[in-house]
């Protein structure tokens, strides 16, 4: 928690303190593999308006947000979300209210 709290208000990615803080972008690491890198032709990108993972209320960002108001029962809550979205296409990410939505597909 010190070291997540050392300069996260300013940076959700805090890539000065890579491996030794709570990296989220390793969240993201195995979707890099599955995906391509531009965020509006990425599964989890579109279906968060085209947003990048590094966004502070994406996904995987919204983590870091929850980390800082050390609220650790809704970060368990997150993290079934984040399990929907990366299981199913009938998820999208509203980065607006930081909530998952189900969606319609056709």
């Amino acid at each position: 928690i010190s070291v997540f709290n050392n300069g996260r208000d300013v940076d959700a990615w805090l890539a000065l303190d890579w491996p030794d803080g709570f990296d989220e972008l390793l969240l993201c690491v195995p979707l890099c593999s599955l995906v391509r890198f531009e965020c509006n032709k990425c599964t989890i990108g579109i279906r968060q308006e085209n947003n990048s993972c590094a966004h502070d209320n994406s996904l995987f960002g919204y983590i870091s947000e929850l980390l800082k108001n050390n609220a650790r029962d809704a970060l368990k809550y997150h993290m079934i979300s984040i399990k929907k979205m990366l299981l199913s296409d009938n998820y999208k990410w509203n980065i607006s209210s930081q909530e998952l939505e189900e969606v319609q597909i056709y």
